[in-house]
């Protein structure tokens, strides 16, 4: 396992990347997509890693410091195939909840679009299939909770005895652990 934690100031990025024991490309999860005036996820992985296919993405907080390049990754041309997040509302109940705030950025758009497109399981579930690589993830119900930093997603990753926690905002909150569809197990 490589594990990448980006300086993007304030907000998050971390990437997550399986290799093989030949330490050929595995499959790469992006934990938020943060970014800064000088560097963007997207790029990253578009140019640096030269890969078009992002096979996990986890977005742990519905605001725009941890989305801040979601728009970046289309311009890219780098497919998401897997992303994970509350499933508790849709598009359009994150829709309404953004709109409190002001206008709805592009990488709100592009996040709440995406509510949509990926709320079945995948055919790769992550713990199947990033090589010992494994994650638990937890969040709070809507509408119970209604603001994005309580609908977090909390993602605990384990590998060979390493374990991260990626908290989202939750913050003190409770964390309520629900049914999963997308091969991340629950406690």
């Amino acid at each position: 396992m490589v594990l990448r934690i980006w300086d993007v100031e304030h907000g998050a990025c971390a990437m997550l990347h399986h290799q093989f024991h030949d330490h050929a490309a595995g499959r790469l999860a992006m934990i938020d997509s943060g970014r800064t005036a000088q560097w963007r996820p997207s790029t990253f992985i578009r140019h640096g890693m030269n890969r078009t296919v992002l096979d996990y993405l986890f977005v742990t907080n519905a605001d725009q410091d941890h989305m801040a390049d979601l728009k970046g990754l289309e311009q890219e041309g780098i497919f998401v195939d897997t992303l994970f997040r509350n499933p508790t509302y849709s598009g359009q109940q994150m829709h309404a909840i953004k709109s409190l705030s002001g206008p709805v950025t592009a990488d709100a758009q592009w996040y709440v679009q995406a509510c949509g497109a990926f709320n079945t399981p995948t055919k790769l579930p992550f713990n199947a299939n990033m090589g010992g690589i494994t994650a638990k993830c937890f969040f709070n119900p809507y509408p119970q909770f209604n603001n994005t930093n309580d609908l977090s997603l909390v993602a605990f990753i384990s590998f060979a005895g390493f374990k991260i926690l990626f908290p989202g905002a939750l913050g003190h909150r409770l964390i309520m652990p629900q049914p999963d569809a997308y091969g991340c197990e629950l406690d």
